[in-house]
């Protein structure tokens, strides 16, 4: 029974882990929609400004044709980046247990919370990490106490060996004629007393017992190593995850405030006839690009924590399916 609380428990944990990364995928795709769609509104002025300026003369009409095929080419990333939302959203539906046909809607404030929390270096190192889980997974203490239950089958596996010494006996009582049956007296009786030994000579069947228990034994103590192997490699990989997804989430961040203020220059120098339109478009691809990279490295080191506090047993599943480390 303490197997299946572990296992089950685990479980929650695991289908968790699976619905909330899910959920972040799809909020990322949303964002990425919302991006390809500005995107686009961006375009379509930049093309009527454009355009303008070469019914003045001031810009030639190669410029106005590659911002209006810009334009065009943007329209077709917000069509693929629509369709490919409204997909993996019918399979969240599904993956949930939903008809495909219910309606409802993501929370797209729960990035802009994750976007406001300040990212730190953890306070831990990687050995501390692989510490806390070989103490704490599940799947490993369960496999600590199979070698456990495999220890004790041996025992009774030698005590199956040795000889049987056995005391038997029995009596015979014959109550009254003359009385109820609630009342016995003894009027007449035998006791007999014997011993039954059992010499360990024919052994057989529990010789193959004992040699089946020994190679148990050994399979549950090489699954136990196999387990905590396997424990350490995912929690060095969630831990590497982790700082990597940190790290590039930081870049990204900076990189996508320098691309916000190189297409507002951009633009003024536009504005002024300073600068062509083929800059502008290259800083409003840059910014579109640097959109997605963030919300991308937004989304992974988020992932990357969830699967961190997983694989190290942290995680904590409440009873109404929330979940805190």
């Amino acid at each position: 029974m303490l197997y299946q609380v572990r296992l089950f428990n685990r479980f929650r944990k695991t289908f968790v882990v699976s619905i909330i990364t899910e959920y972040y995928r799809i909020l990322e795709l949303a964002d990425r929609v919302k991006n390809a769609k500005e995107n686009c509104q961006t375009l379509d002025w930049l093309c009527d400004r454009v355009e303008k300026l070469a019914g003045v003369g001031r810009v030639p009409k190669q410029e106005l044709e590659r911002v209006r095929q810009d334009a065009l080419r943007a329209l077709d990333i917000y069509i693929q980046a629509e369709k490919e939302y409204k997909q993996v959203l019918d399979d969240f539906k599904i993956m949930l247990g939903l008809p495909t046909k219910a309606e409802f809607r993501l929370d797209e404030n729960e990035l802009k919370a994750l976007n406001s929390t300040e990212t730190t270096y953890p306070n831990f190192n990687e050995s501390q990490a692989i510490e806390i889980a070989l103490l704490q997974r599940l799947d490993l203490v369960n496999s600590a106490d199979a070698i456990i239950d495999a220890q004790r089958k041996i025992v009774v596996a030698e005590d199956s060996l040795r000889g049987d010494l056995t005391l038997v006996g029995g009596s015979n009582l014959t109550p009254d004629t003359d009385t109820d049956f609630t009342t016995l007296r003894r009027q007449k009786g035998a006791v007999d007393v014997g011993i039954l030994l059992d010499l360990p000579l024919e052994r057989m069947f529990e010789q193959n017992e004992y040699r089946k228990a020994l190679i148990i034994l050994s399979q549950r103590q090489r699954e136990y190593e196999q387990t905590s192997d396997i424990v350490t490699l995912e929690v060095r990989q969630a831990y590497r995850d982790l700082t990597e997804g940190m790290r590039r989430y930081r870049v990204q961040s900076a990189a996508l405030e320098l691309a916000k203020k190189r297409l507002k220059d951009t633009y003024l120098l536009l504005r002024y006839g300073r600068a062509s339109s083929r800059r502008v478009l290259r800083a409003q691809e840059d910014l579109f690009n640097a959109q997605n990279e963030a919300v991308d490295a937004l989304t992974d080191y988020t992932i990357a924590t969830l699967n961190f506090y997983y694989s190290t047993e942290v995680l904590q599943v409440r009873p109404d399916g929330m979940w805190e480390y």
